[in-house]
């Protein structure tokens, strides 16, 4: 339509605007659906729509009649199976979730991907599978955790100067040295000498 109307304004034999307009005018219906014919077409394709969801629906009742009743019995069999498996893992995953709230593991915490997955892996063959494998992850995580916390404190108290106290040959401490200490070593000081403690601390 676009090629039409310039080839109308830069044709040169058409003088007049008016007449210009009213050659732009002629060819516009030609590229355009008026709306009528519009509203006409969306309900016909509306209805087309309705019979082709009858038809399907007529088909499908065709089928099942056709079916002996033993093949009817297994298809609505199947039909309870699909529906019973889907709600099952809806209530696994529910607990599998409530579990993981429950331990501070959400999508915000973990990552939407990742906790995603961590749920499709805990959801077992039925609720009290999913429960269980939910509980036992949990649990591995918090003894790991626990592992952790244990193995970083003893690394640090080991890697904690002790303070020299004199005992089994070695130098006394002085005031000096007792100045020198940290916190965690006063107080280790403090129960394995309390006599020197209170001395060095008048000072």
């Amino acid at each position: 339509m676009k090629e039409e109307i310039e080839a109308i304004l830069n044709d040169e034999t058409i003088e007049n605007n008016k007449d210009k307009v009213d050659a732009i005018a002629k060819v516009i219906p030609l590229f355009t659906v008026p709306k009528d014919k519009y509203n006409g077409l969306s309900d016909r394709l509306q209805k087309i729509e309705i019979e082709k969801s009858t038809i399907e629906s007529q088909y499908k009742e065709l089928q099942q009649k056709n079916m002996s009743a033993e093949e009817l019995r297994e298809a609505k069999l199947k039909e309870l199976e699909e529906r019973e498996t889907a709600l099952a893992k809806r209530e696994s995953e529910n607990v599998v979730t409530t579990i993981l709230a429950n331990a501070g593991l959400t999508k915000e915490s973990t990552g939407e991907d990742d906790y995603k997955s961590l749920v499709e892996d805990l959801i077992g063959n039925d609720q009290a599978d999913s429960e269980r494998k939910a509980n036992n992850f949990i649990n591995f995580m918090s003894k790991q955790k626990e592992l952790v916390e244990k193995e970083t404190t003893t690394k640090l108290l080991n890697e904690t100067p002790k303070p020299n106290t004199g005992s089994d040959g070695e130098e006394s401490v002085t005031q000096e040295d007792f100045d020198k200490m940290t916190y965690t070593e006063m107080l280790d000081f403090k129960e394995k000498n309390p006599e020197l403690y209170e001395e060095f601390s008048k000072e």
